[in-house]
Order: structure tokens, then C-alpha cells, then sequence
């Protein structure tokens, strides 16, 4: 929620920028932001504009979303020529696999035993 408040008592109106206004009335607003879907950490800033017809105050507020890796994305995906050690994990037909330890070149699905030892986990 933001507040403003006009010492002439002139009405106030918000418009966000990079964020949606929920409702405003009597100098305040619910402001909603909606966090991008991202692999990667990602700063954006949100910005509220409150003008009174006369004049207007700007105030921005930098956000972080945090990346989260999506066990879907082709990054994600096995490789044959690809090592994997203890404890990385991978998606291989679309079903998310965390080796044991050290592996290359046996695919997840198959070697359940021997040089690639493999839990998997179902998302």
C-alpha cells in the first residue's frame, strides 16, 4: 500500500509503472506487483507517479527477484557428452534425475545401476 496526502487537499490519482494499481480512494492505493518468471536473478524497479493537478511526486523502489532454475529448460536437459558428479541433477523425458555420483554418457532412464547411479524425482 502507498499513501499520499496534498496540503492544498487537492485529489490525488497513482499510476505505477512496472505495477498494477488495485484500488485507489483517500490518498492511498494498493499497488500489486507481479514477479517475472526467470533463471536468473533479476532487479527491476517499481515506480509510483501520485500528481495532484498541480504538481506530482515520483518514488521508485528497485525489487530483486530471485531465479529459479525450471527443470524443464533445454539447459536442464541430459547430455550424452556432459559429466555429471554427485548431486547434479538433470531432466531427461521430461522426468527430473539427480546423480549419485560421477556419470557420463548413460542415460538416466536405463542405468539405474553401476556407473550412474540415479534418484528420481518426479515434479
Amino acid at each position: 500500500m502507498v499513501a499520499a496526502t496534498d496540503a492544498e487537499n487537492n485529489p490525488l490519482t497513482f499510476t505505477a509503472i512496472n505495477a498494477q494499481i488495485v484500488t485507489a480512494e483517500n490518498g492511498s492505493a494498493i499497488v500489486s506487483f507481479t514477479a517475472p518468471k526467470t533463471t536468473t536473478d533479476v532487479t527491476t524497479s517499481v515506480t509510483i507517479i501520485v500528481p495532484d493537478g498541480q504538481a506530482e511526486t515520483i518514488k521508485s523502489v528497485l525489487i530483486t527477484v530471485k531465479g529459479k532454475k525450471d527443470h524443464l529448460l533445454n539447459e536442464d536437459l541430459w547430455d550424452r557428452n556432459t559429466v555429471y558428479y554427485a548431486g547434479d541433477s538433470v531432466t531427461f523425458n521430461t522426468v527430473r534425475y539427480v546423480a549419485l555420483w560421477w556419470a557420463k554418457s548413460e542415460k538416466p532412464d536405463v542405468y539405474l545401476y553401476g556407473g550412474l547411479t540415479i534418484e528420481m524425482i518426479r515434479m
